[in-house]
């Protein structure tokens, strides 16, 4: 019930009380006062007095008796004469004091309920941190009531939850860190046994070569080598690239307009990708951050890159935009080609996840690249995938704030 609710209420009730109270008071004050100062009752007293009287005349040995009597009977016709000339007063000083004690009940219980209410209202906002640390994830959950009642029932079926995520956190993290371990596994065995594969079949036939005449040696020799090479090298480039993402470093922040470092990405590489076309949209607003222009670099060629192996043999465009929010700057990334596949879109930026040939990738670039921007404490993702693909790299305003490394180093 919220406090406008209960201000209402309270009027209403209020209202029907004080009604309720005038008419019943009104009635019973008023037969009791002129009940006392009935005609009949004073012909009675008067009656009563007579009668004293006669009994003091009759037995004159107990003349005192009669005669206290008589005077106790006066003195109740004394005090019903006052009564019938100050009876209005008398029963509008008692509807007064009965229309005090009543205010005085209600206004008291209007307090109690208004403090309940406040008490209530704080006890309320006490769960709102934790249930917002229990939304974002957090299981350590410490609700900070001391009382009974419904609110501590609840109290201790927060922290109950806090504690059942944290176990299923715990299991969750398992799976995902076996399923890393199972993925990894499955990709470095598809990666290595394919040229490692074709490799040990060059090394048959260069065994096999001492069968042929010594004439078709030099060309045969050459040719294997060169096979036997190429296979090596396509192991060399996944070793590569495997211990760039489990090296990657911590970016090295600094003050970095995204506009003027966009124009200088724009000419610098204006001719690396035959079949792309990099154009900035001007004019750019203000967007000064601070973040590591190598691997920001690193994070906008890997973009290009796929862009330009997505269109293959045509030619197609990419646009660079600047949005500025209140606390983030924008960075859009636009081709347009062909998109990502629909099935892809859900494991974009998984590890190990590629639509690309086998030899033509490892699935590690997204991966590095939204990597390198949640370092930055920001994000990368796919903002539209129709009409070609746009990435959005999000950048805090605010120099971000990094974990100690024990906080952020985790197993793949």
């Amino acid at each position: 019930m919220n406090l406008r609710t209960l201000f209402l209420s309270s009027i209403l009730m209020i209202g029907v009380a004080l009604l309720l109270f005038a008419i019943f008071q009104r009635q019973v004050s008023r037969f009791w006062v002129n009940l006392a100062t009935h005609p009949e009752v004073r012909l009675i007293l008067e009656q009563a007095a007579e009668d004293q009287r006669m009994l003091a005349k009759r037995h004159p040995d107990q003349q005192g008796l009669y005669r206290e009597r008589f005077d106790q009977i006066q003195q109740v016709r004394q005090n019903l004469l006052v009564l019938q000339h100050t009876r209005e007063d008398l029963a509008k000083s008692y509807e007064r004091i009965l229309a005090g004690l009543l205010g005085l009940i209600i206004t008291t219980s209007l307090a109690w309920q208004w403090l309940q209410h406040q008490r209530a209202q704080r006890r309320l906002q006490a769960l709102d941190e934790p249930l917002a640390q229990l939304a974002r994830g957090h299981s350590a959950v410490t609700v900070p009531i001391k009382t009974t009642g419904l609110l501590r029932a609840v109290a201790d079926k927060i922290e109950a939850t806090g504690r059942v995520l944290a176990k299923q956190q715990n299991q969750l993290r398992s799976l995902q860190h076996l399923q890393s371990w199972q993925e990894a596994s499955r990709r470095h065995a598809h990666e290595i046994r394919t040229p490692l594969t074709a490799a040990v079949m060059e090394v048959e036939r260069l065994r096999h070569l001492g069968e042929e005449p010594v004439e078709t040696w030099p060309d045969e020799l050459s040719h294997t080598t060169a096979s036997i090479l190429e296979e090596l090298d396509r192991l060399k480039r996944f070793t590569q690239g495997f211990t760039s993402f489990g090296k990657l470093r911590r970016p090295h922040l600094e003050p970095l307009d995204l506009a003027e470092y966009l124009a200088d990405f724009c000419t610098l590489f204006a001719e690396a990708w035959p079949n792309l076309s990099l154009a900035l949209a001007t004019p750019p607003p203000a967007a000064k951050v601070h973040a590591d222009p190598e691997m920001v670099r690193q994070v906008v060629v890997n973009l290009c890159n796929n862009s330009a192996l997505a269109l293959k043999d045509g030619t197609g465009d990419i646009r660079f935009q600047l949005e500025r929010g209140e606390h983030e700057c924008f960075l859009r990334v636009a081709d347009n080609g062909p998109g990502v596949a629909p099935d892809m879109v859900d494991h974009l930026f998984e590890p190990y996840r590629s639509s690309r040939a086998f030899g033509e990738g490892m699935g590690l670039g997204l991966a590095i690249a939204r990597k390198i921007m949640l370092d930055h404490g920001g994000d990368l993702s796919l903002s539209r995938n129709t009409h070609g693909a746009e990435f959005t790299l999000m950048f805090p305003i605010e120099k971000p704030v990094f974990p100690t490394p024990s906080d952020t180093t985790e197993p793949l």
